[in-house]
């Protein structure tokens, strides 16, 4: 019933940190959420948030997820590239725009985020 009472606080405020917080406490406890909620949960947060939004991304259901952890591979913030790329590779996500979005990031400025994008990729090809 908690649930379903932050589900509906959120997909009926205008606040739209209310809305990123609410998801992103849902999805930290493991509930699956409204998959029209998760791209203000990526818009709206700082790189904490952007960081618990990747690796709830990479578990949840809805396809609309997967263009949303694939944004977060390219993040501009270095801590929350290496942990969506960790997600997507942890949770075996080879979709199109996952393998894209790791293809652009091994052009990456930064050594490290090239570097684990060029692992992640050789061994999502592997499985």
């Amino acid at each position: 019933r908690l649930t379903a009472a932050i589900e509906k606080a959120a997909s009926t405020t205008k606040d739209q940190d209310l809305v990123s917080w609410a998801v992103r406490g849902l999805g930290t406890n493991g509930e699956k959420t409204d998959a029209n909620l998760l791209e203000t949960m990526v818009a709206k947060s700082d790189p904490a948030g952007r960081i618990e939004a990747a690796v709830i991304l990479a578990t949840h259901p809805d396809p609309k997820a997967i263009p949303l952890l694939a944004k977060l591979i390219n993040d501009p913030d270095q801590s929350v590239r290496l942990e969506a790329m960790i997600a997507a590779f942890v949770n075996h996500k080879t979709d199109d725009a996952i393998m894209a979005a790791l293809q652009k990031a091994t052009q990456s400025d930064d050594p490290q985020t090239a570097k684990i994008a060029r692992q992640a990729i050789d061994k999502l090809k592997k499985e």
